[in-house]
């Protein structure tokens, strides 16, 4: 069952809950003794949706109220288990009937209302994704490297990179990893490019193994990483886990750039553009020289992100900062007001960019497979919004990958159009050219 067939369970959860709820109502239900478990099998679905999809925000608060009705079902249940009668109207009362039945209503909304939307954009069929497995002895890590590609573009299983397809290697997002730009990918593929990303086990969640065997981290590691990021602990802990964060992804990217080199074909035309969500754009400032590298891409979703990527300026490699449209909104404690003075007094080319309505996480899939982060994260307010923030990033991102190849002397691609308003300033960048 694909993410977007998650409404079927949601469908089934709710019809459970409300004839449960309107059980005592109705003389016909009260001697189905059947009926009792009802509670229970919503609790289950719930449970397996979690398991099966991962946190989903918008199905807490409802799992909250599942809980709720079975801690008030217990007695019923102990009656049924012993094959004593069961009173199914030990509440006749009808105003709580309609107050349980307006709570369950209000709860649904959200639901659905955020519920994965469909993507017609790519076509998915025509694109295959490679999963290789690469264990770093060493420091005994296992990785997983995803690649995009059609069949006819695999060698031996593995995949033949050449410079008429331009790679763009995706360092993932700390919350969400590789799957969670998948779409972005396929997206940047049907562009013209090879993409290459990867998640590591232990680290990233969720995390898909080359028999496409899907992981998921604990929650309470979910819970650490959530509470980092809505910046909850105290600043001694935040510092601590943001230099752990970019240890972590530094180590990954030695790791993996040279192993890049053995999938290439005429190594020393190779273009190669770098980009870094979170702390992996961060991690991006400590890449030794690389003669390929044209320019690199952090993507942040807060302020940590982009502070030590500034040191890419100084090696002389061409990098855009991609921010939240709320970085525009220059307010008391605005995060990003420190990355805006750093970039104005740090000398090398660079630029800013933010498609103006995009929040934190419009930079990833999930305006379309959870759009409620797109409600409760958005961007800058009152601006033309973009109807399609996952192929909006991915033309940004193809369109400066286009004009760093035309600035190198690599053969082109065709520039992207972008539906959401841009705010974009560079310097060093003569001719830049995002839209």
């Amino acid at each position: 069952m694909g993410l977007k067939e998650i409404w079927i369970p949601e469908v089934l959860i709710v019809l459970f809950l409300a004839i449960h709820i309107i059980r005592p109502q109705i003389k016909k239900l009260w001697f189905l003794e059947g009926l009792v478990w009802f509670p229970l099998i919503a609790l289950g679905i719930a449970v397996g949706i979690l398991l099966a999809y991962g946190i989903r925000p918008e199905c807490i608060p409802i799992l909250v109220f599942i809980v709720f009705l079975n801690l008030t079902n217990i007695r019923l249940f102990i009656s049924s288990i012993k094959s004593q009668p069961v009173d199914p109207y030990y509440d006749k009362n009808i105003f709580i009937t309609i107050l349980f039945f307006m709570v369950l209503c209000i709860l649904a909304v959200p639901l659905f209302l955020f519920s994965p939307k469909n993507y017609d954009s790519i076509n998915k069929d025509a694109i295959s994704e490679k999963i290789i497995k690469l264990s770093d002895d060493e420091n005994n890590r296992d990785y997983f490297l995803k690649t995009y590609s059609t069949d006819q573009e695999m060698q031996d299983g593995m995949p033949a990179l050449s410079a008429d397809r331009p790679v763009i290697f995706i360092v993932p997002p700390d919350i969400g990893s590789a799957a969670s730009i998948d779409l972005i990918c396929r997206g940047l593929y049907e562009k013209g490019f090879s993409v290459i990303t990867y998640s590591r086990e232990g680290y990233d969640s969720p995390l898909t193994t080359e028999s496409m065997t899907k992981h998921f981290s604990s929650f309470g590691r979910l819970f650490t990483y959530w509470k980092f990021f809505l910046q909850n602990s105290d600043q001694n802990t935040q510092n601590e886990q943001k230099t752990a964060m970019v240890k972590n992804r530094r180590e990954d990217i030695e790791f993996l750039l040279p192993k890049l080199a053995e999938y290439i074909i005429d190594n020393d035309k190779f273009p190669l553009l770098l980009v870094g969500y979170g702390a992996g754009g961060s991690a991006l400032a400590y890449i030794s020289d690389n003669k390929n590298v044209i320019g690199v891409i952090a993507i942040s979703d807060n302020e940590f992100n982009l502070q030590q990527g500034m040191l890419l300026q100084k090696r002389n490699f061409p990098v855009m900062y991609l921010v939240s449209g709320r970085a525009l909104e220059f307010k008391d404690k605005n995060p990003y007001l420190t990355v805006f003075n750093k970039f104005y007094s740090d000398s090398g080319p660079a630029a800013i960019a933010a498609i103006e309505s995009a929040g934190a996480f419009d930079y990833q899939d999930f305006s379309v497979t959870h759009p409620v982060y797109s409600f409760l994260f958005s961007g800058k307010k009152n601006v033309k919004k973009s109807k399609n923030p996952v192929n909006d990033t991915a033309s940004l991102i193809c369109n400066f990958a286009s004009f760093l190849l035309e600035r190198n002397g690599y053969k082109t691609l065709p520039r992207q159009e972008i539906d959401g308003s841009l705010f974009i300033e560079s310097k060093g960048l003569p001719g830049l050219r995002l839209r």
